[in-house]
């Protein structure tokens, strides 16, 4: 009993949070649409009950709020943390403002693969020993990294102050970037589903082996029954979009048959349409580029996996519509992730 007591308080004050963030939204200026992507969206959406708060004011300016792309996989070893760095610096090349963020709160190693000594953590960030401005880096690629922290607990566990530490950073990044990429952790902890119900999209990455398979699979059905837990339902203002993109791959047929017998078993037993993300070759440049500690893209351009990398940062792009005016009426990465930590 008074556990249950614990927790609602504690919901209650978190709540409250929110909604001094949480401001009337002026009348929103007409833009021009950018060109869609010809595939079917699929449209997880929030219901009024568990809507996310609208974007915080500063003074009377709204904050602007950049696209948030979890990139997420079952299981270790797939390349996912690769994928994530060196779609930063894609991203970045198509002229985006980009935010990697190390959201793997056990064994962070961005900064590893980016040959970067980190000057804090987003450990430091949740103790209140630096700010997410001072242990942001700009990352040989032209991105900028936020480390994350190994061993950090989980987020759901820390106190008010730690947590509010960490949202008030978060908010930071949304006014300075146009996307942030979340290079989650491996497999389905509180954490990875926390940043994927935060996200605007939720990239899952695997390989051909029938064990990645296996556990990519796990992931789409943990995502899929978070998002209806929490009264997911179709409508086309808030789209939650889950898209693949298939690593290692011998070649494109291979790629091909992987992405078809996963978005079947997807849309047969849990309901859910994965997009094509596309695909990541198999490259003997990728283990030389982590070697190097350097991404792909910057010491190996024109390999084969650098030129599918940037069709996939294309594709997600035009998927998220990067192209079109700021939406001033989305709520940022810090009050959708913390509306999302009061329910787990």
């Amino acid at each position: 009993m008074t556990a249950s007591i614990t927790h609602e308080d504690q919901a209650t004050r978190l709540r409250a949070m929110i909604e001094q963030q949480a401001a009337p939204a002026p009348a929103r200026q007409p833009s021009v649409p950018a060109p869609r992507l010809d595939r079917r969206l699929p449209t997880f959406n929030l219901a009024d009950a568990d809507a996310a708060p609208r974007a915080p004011m500063l003074g009377a300016q709204r904050v602007r709020s950049a696209r948030v792309i979890a990139v997420a996989s079952g299981k270790g070893g797939v390349g996912k943390t690769n994928i994530c760095v060196n779609l930063a610096s894609a991203f970045a090349d198509l002229g985006c403002r980009t935010v990697l963020l190390d959201g793997d709160l056990g064994l962070a190693n961005a900064d590893v693969l980016c040959g970067i000594n980190a000057r804090g953590h987003l450990g430091h960030v949740i103790d209140g020993a630096r700010t997410i401005e001072e242990i942001t880096i700009d990352a040989p690629g032209g991105f900028r990294l936020v480390p994350g922290a190994g061993g950090l607990a989980r987020l759901a566990d820390i106190d008010d102050r730690r947590r509010t530490q960490l949202i008030e950073g978060l908010a930071t990044l949304d006014a300075d970037a146009d996307v942030v990429i979340v290079d989650c952790g491996a497999g389905v902890g509180a954490n990875v589903i926390a940043f994927t119900l935060a996200a605007d999209c939720t990239l899952a990455v695997t390989t051909p082996e029938p064990t990645a398979m296996a556990d990519a699979y796990g992931l789409l059905k943990s995502v899929a029954m978070a998002f209806r837990h929490r009264g997911a339902v179709l409508a086309p203002e808030q789209r939650q979009i889950i898209a693949m993109c298939i690593n290692q791959a011998r070649d494109r047929a291979e790629a091909a048959s992987v992405l078809k017998r996963m978005q079947g078993v997807a849309d047969r037993f849990l309901g859910v349409r994965i997009i094509d993300a596309g695909w990541i070759p198999e490259d003997p440049a990728i283990p030389d580029a982590v070697r190097r500690r350097t991404p792909l893209l910057v010491c190996h351009p024109k390999r084969p996996a650098s030129q599918r990398l940037r069709l996939v940062a294309r594709d997600l792009r035009n998927l998220l519509e990067l192209t079109t005016s700021e939406d001033l009426d989305r709520p940022g990465l810090a009050s959708r992730l913390l509306h999302r930590l009061i329910r787990l």
